[in-house]
């Protein structure tokens, strides 16, 4: 389980690490008949919009404390405009969000553009 500290390293940055599931997220991840309908959901919201911030539904192993977010986007938003986004829609201040980019080898999914954000809940 990856706690705020360990997160923290990997902010505003490229993630080679792989980030592990619960098992029992992972084996709802594996077995989702409907993440193909899910994707093609986020797809038609970016024909309207330029980005979607929408909670995880396959986070990581993270402490209870944090919630998982993915930022999915069109166009180019880098990882401080991602961030940015983020600040103002969770009115957190600075210390209690990460973003981060899985590398292209972690990504599990490829055609859509996105970054993850974790938020800590104080």
């Amino acid at each position: 389980m990856a706690d705020w500290q360990y997160l923290q390293k990997y902010n505003l940055s490229k993630v080679i690490d792989k980030f592990p599931r619960k098992i029992e997220i992972e084996e709802k991840y594996m077995n989702d008949m409907t993440k193909e309908q899910k994707i093609n959901y986020i797809k038609e919201i970016l024909k309207i919009n330029d980005y979607y911030l929408a909670p995880n539904d396959y986070p990581y192993d993270v402490s209870d404390n944090i919630k998982h977010y993915v930022f999915w986007y069109k166009n180019t938003y880098s990882l401080e405009d991602a961030l940015n986004i983020a600040l103002s829609y969770f009115k957190k201040p600075h210390n209690d969000i990460i973003v981060f980019v899985n590398d292209i080898n972690n990504r599990s999914i490829l055609d859509i553009n996105h970054y993850h954000i974790f938020v800590k809940n104080t």
